[in-house]
């Protein structure tokens, strides 16, 4: 299983993952990506 990696700024992360701030990533997948997150933080304060 792979290690959880965590970053302290954007371009951090960036560096890690080129893909993301290409400006032909998918907007479906960070469109799923956030309804899932918001579903879980309203979770949570239900």
């Amino acid at each position: 299983m792979e290690s959880q990696a965590y970053y302290t700024t954007w371009e951090d992360y960036v560096k890690e993952h080129p893909e993301i701030a290409n400006e032909n990533y998918h907007a479906d997948i960070m469109q799923a990506y956030e309804e899932g997150l918001y579903k879980f933080i309203i979770g949570l304060l239900i």
